[in-house]
């Protein structure tokens, strides 16, 4: 869980493509102010991002410049309970790029997630079925051809019914199978390992996950088909072990690279520090003002001391 309050910067570690074959619990996914670390019954907030410019000494936005940052300038939107609505991403000019809409059961178990483009045509589908075994969530596409009526099954993903998922099969767009992963389980749901195959059978990589809960330690090790290891990850976390402190990456076939955490008081992440073979890659700093209800309503992103995006939030409330 503590992946998703990484926001802006994600911490990518075990990298399936860009597919969503990801063991994560699926409800707390689509719980939004878990997601986006808000509090006190937000309604929706609109988000703008600029670049940066120093005038007379001072940091300030560019009004000329919004930016799309990752999906683009967005508004959200959420149920009284917190879960996700509905996000709609603009361009510079407001005009709409991209919706996606959260459908739930009665119950608040996700039931579907639309992707819906500029057209008003739906061009994504994420349906979930349940059973008395747990559930299954297909991956449905047509952003390729957007004339036509059908969709493509990309993804079909298995989770069991301690929610966590029992395998992924991942399809091209001719419907033959790309490749598949399977999750295997230990002790707990931190015990486990996954298998990745191209096609039905021929074993690319396989990876053991495992926890250390006293030294607040999560250790993610990969191997060849030949058993021979190739890569080392470890997840340093604090005592409530929601929050990333130290990440270290060992590529045994090329480098070794250590990145470090640091957290304000309201759990925002002010500064990132990626050290590489002895030297600092990457040196991201953020600073963030708060409104009365301790949402941050601006952001400055810096990275080796310069100013580079300035992001602002306006925030409805219940």
């Amino acid at each position: 869980m503590y992946l998703n309050k990484l926001s802006y910067f994600l911490i990518l570690i075990f990298i399936i493509g860009f597919s969503s074959c990801e063991n994560k619990n699926k409800d707390a996914f689509y719980y939004g102010y878990y997601t986006y670390n808000l509090k006190n019954k937000v309604k929706s907030f609109k988000e703008r991002s600029y670049i940066a410019k120093d005038v007379n000494g001072k940091i300030e936005k560019d009004e000329d410049s919004q930016i799309a940052v990752m999906f683009g300038n967005s508004d959200v939107f959420f149920h009284k309970n917190g879960f996700l609505k509905e996000k709609i991403y603009v361009d510079r000019e407001g005009k709409i790029e991209q919706k996606e809409i959260y459908n739930y059961y009665e119950n608040f178990k996700i039931k579907e997630k639309l992707i819906i483009d500029s057209l008003e045509d739906t061009i994504k589908l994420e349906v979930y079925k349940y059973d008395k075994d747990g559930f299954t969530v297909y991956d449905l596409d047509k952003s390729t051809n957007p004339f036509r009526n059908d969709y493509d099954t990309l993804e079909i993903s298995k989770y069991n019914s301690k929610n966590l998922l029992d395998e992924c099969r991942i399809f091209d767009y001719s419907g033959e199978l790309n490749r598949w992963y399977k999750f295997v389980y230990r002790s707990d749901a931190d015990d486990y390992s996954i298998e990745e195959y191209a096609g039905e059978n021929d074993l690319l990589r396989k990876t053991n996950y495992k926890s250390d809960k006293e030294k607040h330690l999560k250790l993610q090790t990969s191997y060849e088909p030949n058993g021979e290891l190739s890569a080392r990850t470890e997840l340093w976390l604090d005592d409530t072990e929601e929050y990333v402190m130290n990440e270290l990456f060992i590529d045994y076939n090329k480098d070794t690279t250590k990145t470090e955490y640091s957290y304000d008081q309201y759990n925002n992440i002010m500064s990132i520090k990626q050290i590489h073979r002895d030297n600092i890659r990457k040196n991201r700093r953020l600073e963030y003002e708060y409104d009365e209800n301790s949402n941050w309503i601006k952001r400055i992103e810096f990275e080796n001391n310069t100013a580079l995006i300035i992001t602002e939030r306006e925030y409805d409330y219940f």
